[in-house]
């Protein structure tokens, strides 16, 4: 049996299934047979631990929700200016500091 470096849980194997996989909870299992001149002399069973690819997962997601909100911050400040320039120029006609005459 083949544990990847650094692990130190003990193994519980599952009971033996044929060609099949599936996806649970934890991860990844798939169960393969060997087979040898038409007789099954075997099952490879790979599990594959995907708590390391939903983490990844998150950082993605935060990752985008923060360049959305940069975004969406900045389309905000580019709308906000036009408005803020015109209700600077609207009370400054109120107080009679802004009003221009024509010709």
């Amino acid at each position: 049996m083949y544990q990847d470096k650094g692990a130190t849980a003990a193994v519980k194997l599952p009971s033996v299934e044929h060609n099949t996989h599936r996806f649970d909870a934890a991860g990844l299992s798939l169960f393969s047979d060997i087979v040898l001149d038409g007789e099954t002399i075997g099952t490879v069973y790979i599990r594959h631990d995907l708590s390391e690819t939903r983490a990844m997962q998150r950082h993605y997601v935060i990752i985008a929700a923060l360049v959305m909100c940069v975004a969406l911050f900045d389309q905000l400040a580019d709308f906000s200016a036009p408005l803020s320039n015109h209700f600077r120029a609207h009370f400054a006609v109120i107080r009679g500091d802004g009003h221009r005459h024509c010709g």
